[in-house]
């Protein structure tokens, strides 16, 4: 293994191992002249490392090359060339120079911070936290958040964000061409609740209320949306208003309708003293319009992070179904805090909910703390349509991500090039799963039916279960889920079916042809994808109640 990165601070020394990356370097410049791109021309980002909050640094080095300009505070480091690829493992190690407590990460997946172990400082060794990561088919920003508390029980965070990269795409063209794609059939699918990575997201199809993007936009704004919460605490807004008062005469103040001031002066004049007169006084009340925004939204927002946090925890009882680490849910439920402390002032008991905001008010717009308030609920009502770019939410892989892009470009291939004319269907393919993510209903349930002039109908299916319950075709032994199956069936009194059977695979091989000859030009199938694709031929099994012969 070789040392790709160090970095030293005051407190510690971060260092980034993996074995030789050149050839991946060369495979991924390789894709980037196909597709004429080049890192110098802004189309593509320059490689770096993020840091939040800033890191001071005192050194760097990159592939053991000392960086001594780099030194100072810093939000990123470029890193001048890419050196974190996909389908890769790579060691990441801290070693403090002074003694600590505890170290340890605390990322959204459980399997990224039980990978990771802490080792206290024994005698001249120093305290040191370590682990490994395989990045697998996760492409885009993987962060790394750090925490650390000293012998005097103080708490430090950092976090360091590293880009994960493609070798067989353009991480920012090809993968935004896939989206789009899917989007237009599929949209939200893609998003997920928690991955190793993140991707930046700007523009995705409004589908109705879908929490993970909430959630998302959520995280960016919530530091900006308390703040305006506390200016909110500081300074309420409070307006005039009449409110009926019933007084004794010797307790009136100012001037009375003519009416009441007669009659005031009757009763005195025959000693009715005791008698009151109900009159209007104004005055400075939080009950308004505003408060009621302020209160409903704020409620929402508990509600809906309380909900997130009660169903993942009802998740993560089941042993097998534990996915999300505990920081994450600690996380969750911090958020809620400074909501609760908001929804416990007391001039909110004064104020009656009010589920919208009838019209627009110069209060929301423009009094500090009202205004930040009510942008931030604007924007996490639009979701992403408005971010450029700020929000940040886990994707799919980007191998499933190939895979539903091949499924959709057959459909597109069977709609313009077959002729066939999608049939419609009042169907919703997706579902919601229990972490709040879209996955496909299965088999021939959400598949999509075509028919053509001829009469020839087909139907296409993103991975069919055949087991030896199905007909037509069906398994003996072991049941069989490709990724992709088109069946077409012809007219005729016997009806005869054929299936064609689609793996996607995301994998190439390029260095070495099927008869071990080495080259630079030409792209391979790897060897057990064809031999997975003869096992789906040979698995599938023709009935007599009507023949489906396999292509």
């Amino acid at each position: 293994m070789q040392e790709l990165l160090h970095l030293q601070t005051e407190d510690f020394a971060f260092s980034v191992w993996c074995k030789d990356i050149t050839p991946r370097q060369q495979a991924y410049a390789k894709t980037l002249r196909q597709r004429l791109v080049n890192a110098n021309d802004g189309e593509t980002p320059a490689p770096a490392i993020r840091f939040s909050p800033e890191l001071s640094l005192a050194q760097a080095a990159i592939i053991g090359i000392p960086q001594p300009d780099r030194a100072g505070i810093a939000s990123q480091l470029l890193l001048g060339k890419p050196l974190f690829f996909e389908n890769l493992q790579y060691h990441f190690e801290w070693i403090f120079f002074n003694e600590i407590q505890d170290a340890r990460l605390f990322h959204r997946l459980n399997s990224i911070n039980n990978g990771f172990r802490f080792t206290a400082k024994r005698g001249p060794i120093p305290a040191m936290l370590s682990g490994s990561i395989h990045t697998g088919n996760h492409v885009g920003w993987l962060k790394l958040p750090l925490a650390y508390t000293s012998l005097n029980g103080t708490t430090h965070t950092q976090s360091f964000s590293l880009e994960i990269l493609p070798t067989k795409m353009d991480l920012h063209g090809d993968l935004a061409v896939m989206y789009s794609a899917i989007d237009r059939t599929f949209p939200l699918w893609r998003f997920s609740l928690a991955e190793k990575t993140q991707q930046g997201a700007t523009q995705s199809p409004r589908h109705g209320d879908f929490p993970l993007l909430w959630l998302a936009n959520f995280a960016q704004l919530r530091e900006q949306f308390v703040q305006g919460l506390n200016v909110i605490t500081r300074a309420p807004h409070r307006r005039l208003q009449p409110h009926t008062v019933s007084q004794r005469a010797d307790r009136l103040k100012g001037s009375l309708p003519p009416k009441q001031a007669e009659r005031v002066r009757e009763n005195i004049a025959a000693g009715l003293t005791y008698k009151r007169y109900r009159v209007q006084r104004s005055r400075l009340c939080v009950d308004t319009p505003e408060n009621r925004f302020i209160k409903s939204i704020v409620e929402q927002s508990h509600k809906r992070l309380r909900h997130f946090e009660n169903r993942l925890r009802q998740h993560n009882k089941a042993p097998d179904n534990q996915r999300i680490s505990d920081s994450f849910l600690q996380e969750l439920q911090q958020w809620q805090r400074p909501l609760q402390k908001m929804l416990g002032q007391s001039f909110l008991s004064e104020v009656r909910p009010s589920p919208r905001l009838q019209q627009e008010s110069l209060v929301l717009q423009q009094k500090a703390g009202y205004s930040a308030v009510y942008r931030i609920w604007q924007k996490l009502k639009l979701y992403l349509d408005v971010f450029d770019g700020m929000t940040h939410i886990s994707m799919k892989s980007v191998a499933d991500i190939y895979e539903i892009w091949c499924f959709l470009s057959i459909h597109q291939i069977v709609v313009d090039v077959l002729g066939f004319t999608e049939k419609p269907r009042a169907l919703n393919r997706l579902k919601r799963s229990e972490l709040f993510e879209y996955r496909f209903k299965d088999g021939f349930a959400g598949a999509f039916e075509f028919e053509r002039a001829d009469g020839i109908s087909a139907r296409l299916a993103h991975e069919p279960l055949f087991q030896k319950s199905t007909t037509n075709p069906k398994t003996y032994l072991v049941n069989q889920k490709p990724d992709i199956v088109l069946e077409v069936t012809f007219p005729g009194p016997d009806a005869r079916r054929y299936l064609w059977v689609f793996d996607a695979k995301y994998r190439i091989r390029h260095t070495l042809d099927r008869c071990g000859k080495s080259t630079d030009n030409t792209d391979y199938v790897p060897d057990d994808a064809i031999n997975q694709m003869h096992r789906y031929r040979d698995a599938l099994i023709g009935t007599a109640s009507g023949p489906a012969r396999n292509a």
